[in-house]
């Protein structure tokens, strides 16, 4: 019962690390996007602000950002549905220490 238990908390941890590793890659692209581009529409100002040209670059621009969001989330979804087919068992930072006795002191020293 308990390897089970570790296996689903195995499970719980890898799945959020990669979820949280494909938002991060995402969010920044959107991000960098934004940083590069986003003068095209007005990034930062008010909707009251925007020029005509603006306005029709942040209409593209929100249903592009709408999109890229939409296909992370859905390769989150796959990824998650993924490891659902496999035993995980987290092993991090295992330390396997032996004695002289069991591993045999070949070196010449008692």
């Amino acid at each position: 019962m308990n390897r089970q238990i570790s296996n689903l908390q195995s499970r719980s941890r890898l799945n959020s690390s990669i979820k949280k590793s494909l938002e991060t890659s995402f969010i920044g692209a959107l991000a960098k996007i934004e940083e590069h581009f986003g003068h095209l529409w007005g990034h930062n100002k008010k909707p009251e602000e925007l020029t005509e040209e603006e306005q029709k670059f942040r209409k593209i621009w929100l249903r592009t950002r709408e999109e890229i969001l939409y296909c992370g989330n859905k390769e989150i979804n796959r990824a998650s549905n993924e490891l659902d087919k496999y035993v995980i068992q987290y092993n991090n930072y295992q330390y396997k220490f032996q004695t002289r006795e069991s591993f045999g002191d070949n070196h010449g020293n008692r």
